[in-house]
């Protein structure tokens, strides 16, 4: 076990700084990394054997509402690999989409996403899951995604900052094994952690 921990350290480069305790609570969830930039990564047995439900815990210069504003805005274009994302749905705090997203190796997946918003004292709470019943079947040449859900948790810090976090549980459909796909999965959601991120602190 102490060398698989030592592989990990060093296959990814982490450096080990002070920020959440999430290896301290008491939900399932065990820290596993933490980035350079100052992610606390974390994740947990997901419902199905092999995957698993990412989480990443952060801090930001931003403020709750402007964070908040800018996660939703995120929605209304998309990022690669989805290389098409139709609206079924656009409301002021729901969203309703059909993603096409392009897969190296495998077949290319689609899903339909339902994004609800939801305000709290001092932040929000954007909830997403699949919802492939609200769309169209898949076109021919794709496989359905049958799972990927998660949130977006944002609260206010006492120095008037974001305390951010993101989690996030998906299963690609098909024949597709875990251990191919896990790390790729969490590579990418850091990406768009990072991303999103970056992009409410060029909009302040």
């Amino acid at each position: 076990m102490k060398a698989h921990l030592l592989s990990l350290t060093m296959t990814f480069i982490v450096l080990l700084v002070p920020g959440l305790s999430v290896g301290a609570e008491s939900d399932g969830f065990k820290e596993f990394r933490k980035t350079k930039d100052g992610i606390t990564v974390s994740r947990k047995a997901g419902p199905t054997k092999g995957f698993n439900i990412t989480r990443f815990d952060a801090t930001s210069p931003v403020a709750p509402a402007a964070l908040c504003d800018s996660l939703w805005r995120s929605f209304f274009k998309h990022q690669a690999p989805v290389a098409e994302r139709k609206f079924i749905r656009k409301e002021a705090d729901e969203l309703v989409f059909h993603d096409k997203v392009k897969t190296p190796v495998v077949s290319d997946r689609d899903y339909i996403m339902k994004i609800t918003r939801k305000a709290s004292s001092d932040g929000c709470v954007i909830d997403f899951h699949t919802a492939n019943e609200m769309g169209p079947p898949p076109d021919e040449g794709y496989v359905r995604m049958p799972l990927v859900e998660g949130h977006w948790k944002v609260s206010g810090a006492a120095d008037g900052t974001s305390v951010v976090r993101y989690q996030v549980y998906s299963e690609p459909g098909g024949s597709v094994p875990a251990l191919i796909i896990k790390e790729p999965q969490v590579k990418e959601a850091l990406s768009d952690f990072r991303r999103s991120l970056k992009e409410a602190l060029g909009a302040r």
